[in-house]
C-alpha cells in the first residue's frame, strides 16, 4: 500500500506516528475479538497466533484503505476517471523504488520502501504457520501478492496512489515473511506444527 495522497498536497506523516496508529487500531481490536470469540473457551496455540494474525490484518488495512470514501457511484466514477487519465497511477516498474533511493528524504524512504515491506512480513508469516495449505511455496506466492493487488485496487478508488512498486514491495514483505516461517519451521518443527491445531 502507499503511504501518501494521489494527488495535490503531500502529507508528511512520521514513522513514529504511522507506527502508533498501527498498534493503536490493533489495541481497538482485540478487546472486539476477545467478545466475540471468547478465545479463553477454547485457548491454544492456533487460537492465539490467529487472534495475532486478525489483529495485525485488521490494522494494516485500516491504515491502507484510508482515503477519500464516497458513495459508490460517486467513487466508481472517480476510479474511471483516473483510469482514462492516469491520474494518480504508477505502472513503471522500479519507477517510484529508484525515485525514493535517489531523491527522498530518510523518513519518506522508512515509510514508502522499508514501510511496504514489513507491514507484509507478518502476512507471509502468519498464513503457513496457521494454515497447512499454504506451506506450498505456489499458493503462499499467490496469497502474498493477491492481497497487494487488492489493496492497491481499492486505493484506485478512494484517492489514493496506486502503484504498481507498492505491490511489489509488499510482494516481498510477505514473501520475506514466509521464508523467517521456513527457517522457524525447519529449527522448531514441533511449535509450528502444533500452532495448526485448533482448541
Amino acid at each position: 500500500p502507499d503511504c501518501r495522497p494521489c494527488a495535490g498536497v503531500v502529507r508528511h506523516r512520521s514513522m513514529s506516528a504511522y507506527i502508533n496508529r498501527y498498534f493503536l487500531l490493533m489495541a481497538v481490536f482485540l478487546p472486539l475479538w476477545c467478545i466475540i470469540r471468547r478465545p479463553w473457551k477454547h485457548w491454544s496455540l492456533h487460537e492465539g497466533c490467529l487472534m495475532a494474525f486478525a489483529a495485525l490484518l485488521f490494522s494494516l488495512l485500516c491504515l491502507v484503505l484510508r482515503g477519500t470514501w464516497a458513495a459508490p457511484g460517486d467513487m466508481l466514477a472517480s476510479a474511471l476517471h483516473r483510469l482514462r487519465t492516469g491520474e494518480g497511477i504508477q505502472l513503471r516498474l522500479f519507477h517510484t523504488i529508484t525515485r525514493q533511493l535517489r531523491y527522498a528524504r530518510h523518513e519518506e524512504m522508512l515509510i514508502n520502501i522499508w514501510g511496504n515491506i514489513l507491514l507484509f512480513i507478518p502476512y507471509g508469516f502468519f498464513l503457513p504457520l496457521l494454515w497447512k495449505r499454504y506451506r506450498h511455496p505456489l499458493r503462499l506466492s499467490l496469497m502474498c501478492l493477491l492481497l497487494p493487488l487488492s489493496i492497491e485496487t481499492c486505493q484506485l478508488f478512494i484517492h489514493r496512489m496506486t502503484d504498481v512498486d507498492d505491490v511489489l514491495l509488499n510482494f516481498a514483505g510477505g514473501m520475506i515473511g514466509g521464508g523467517v516461517f521456513a527457517g522457524m519451521h525447519m529449527v522448531f518443527p514441533k511449535f509450528t506444527d502444533k500452532a495448526l491445531v485448533r482448541g
